[in-house]
C-alpha cells in the first residue's frame, strides 16, 4: 500500500519521493489569509437539487450557518485559462484581500503521528506504508513562460465553504496553495467554470485566481456527470481531486470505490496529460460516529495504483493525517464536524503544495 501523499506512476528519482512524504512531521510556521470582511452572512452555490451538505441525510452539523444559495443553473464553459463561466448564481461570494497571520502551531500544527483526541477520528492504518517512486521526466506543466492550470475539483471543501463564518468562502486551500506557490517563485492559476470566489486582490504580490471546480453537496456521481464538460472547458495541466464526503456521512455503500474509480476514468481519459492529484480526504468529527471515510481512505491508493500501473499519471496525497493527528482537531480545525476553518485549509493548501511542488514550473 502507498504512503499518501505518493507518486502511483514508475520509478525515479528519490528525491520527490522525500519532497511529498510530510505528513508525519510537525508543521512550520505558515502564515494563512483570514479575509478582513467575513463576518457577514453570505450564501454558498449549489448547482444540485440537494442542500448544501447540511441538508444530505437530515444530517445538521452542530456549528452549522445557514446557506442563502439556491439551486442555480448549470455553469457554462469558459474560455481559455481564464475560466471564466458563462453561468450565473447566487453562490460563490467574494471574499476581501486577506491579512497574513500566523497558524497556532498547537492549533494548527498537527502531530507527529499521534492518533487525535476527544472522540474524533482516527488515523487510515495504511498512512505510514511506503512512497512508490515518481516517473522519470513526467512533467505536466508548460515550460513556455505560460502558467500551470490547476482545476481543483470537488465538493464544497473545494468550493472553500467554512460554516464557522457563515457560509461564507474565502477561497478554501486555494489560497494557502497559491501562497505557497508563489513563495516558491512557481506559475500557476486556477481554473474551473464555477462563479469566481476568494480574495479578489493580490496574494504575495499576485493577484489570487479565483476560478475553480467546487460545487458544494456534490457526491462523487454528481462530480462525474459535469466533469467531462469542466474539462473541455478548461483543459488542466493538474488536478486536484477532493471528492467522496457527501457519500459518507453513514458508512460507505459497496458501489462507492467503484464510482471514484470511474470518475477517475473519466478525468484520464479527458485530460490525459494531467497529473491527477486523488486527496484521501479530510476527516468527518465526532458527529458522525459511522462515517465511512477510514474505508474510503483506505481503498484510495490501490484505485490509484491500478491506474497507475495502467500508464496513468495520478498521484494520492493524504489531506486526513495531519488534520485527524491534531489535538482535538474537531475544534481546533473541523469545528462544524464537516469543513475545515481557516486554519484547516491553510494545512490542506500547503499539504496539496508538498506534493505538487516538483511538476510546477
Amino acid at each position: 500500500m502507498m504512503k499518501p501523499g505518493s507518486l502511483a506512476h514508475g520509478a525515479g528519482a528519490s528525491a520527490h519521493a522525500a519532497s511529498i512524504v510530510l505528513f508525519r512531521v510537525t508543521r512550520i510556521g505558515v502564515t494563512l489569509g483570514l479575509a478582513a470582511s467575513l463576518a457577514a452572512t453570505v450564501g454558498c452555490g449549489n448547482d444540485e437539487s440537494d442542500p448544501p451538505e447540511t441538508g444530505l441525510g437530515g444530517l445538521t452539523p452542530s456549528n452549522g450557518g445557514s446557506s442563502a444559495g439556491g439551486a442555480a443553473g448549470r455553469a457554462g464553459a469558459g474560455g481559455g485559462t481564464g475560466g471564466a463561466s458563462a453561468g450565473t448564481s447566487n453562490g460563490g461570494t467574494e471574499g476581501s484581500l486577506p491579512v497574513n497571520t500566523p497558524l497556532n502551531p498547537a492549533g494548527a500544527g498537527g502531530s507527529t503521528g499521534s492518533s487525535s483526541t476527544s472522540g474524533d477520528a482516527g488515523v487510515p492504518s495504511d498512512a505510514g506504508a511506503p512512497p512508490v517512486q515518481p516517473p522519470t521526466g513526467f512533467a505536466p506543466c508548460p515550460t513556455d513562460g505560460t502558467a500551470c492550470r490547476i482545476m481543483p475539483l470537488g465538493d464544497s471543501i473545494t468550493d472553500g465553504i467554512d460554516q464557522a463564518i457563515n457560509y461564507a468562502s474565502n477561497g478554501g486551500y486555494r489560497l494557502e496553495l497559491f501562497r505557497q506557490a508563489v513563495l516558491g517563485g512557481h506559475d500557476i492559476t486556477f481554473v474551473g467554470t464555477r462563479p469566481p470566489n476568494g480574495p479578489t486582490g493580490n496574494v504575495e504580490g499576485q493577484p489570487f485566481p479565483r476560478n475553480h471546480e467546487g460545487i458544494s453537496g456534490n457526491t462523487i456521481q454528481q462530480v462525474a456527470d459535469r466533469v467531462d464538460a469542466a474539462l473541455v472547458a478548461n483543459l488542466p495541466h493538474v488536478v486536484l481531486l477532493q471528492i467522496g464526503t457527501n457519500n459518507l456521512y453513514n458508512g460507505m455503500a459497496p458501489d462507492v470505490p467503484g464510482q471514484l474509480a470511474g470518475l477517475l476514468d473519466q478525468i484520464t481519459e479527458g485530460a490525459p496529460d494531467a497529473l491527477v492529484v486523488v486527496a484521501q480526504i479530510t476527516p468527518l468529527g465526532g458527529q458522525f460516529p459511522n462515517n465511512g471515510v477510514d474505508d474510503y481512505n483506505a481503498a484510495i491508493p490501490g484505485i490509484v495504483q491500478e491506474r497507475a500501473d495502467d500508464g496513468k499519471h495520478l498521484i494520492v496525497v493524504d489531506q486526513f493525517t495531519r488534520i485527524a493527528s491534531t489535538p482535538n482537531f474537531v475544534a481546533q480545525l473541523v469545528p462544524d464536524n464537516i469543513h475545515p476553518n481557516a486554519a484547516g485549509y491553510a494545512i490542506m493548501g500547503e499539504t496539496w503544495y508538498q506534493a505538487i511542488e516538483t511538476f510546477l514550473p
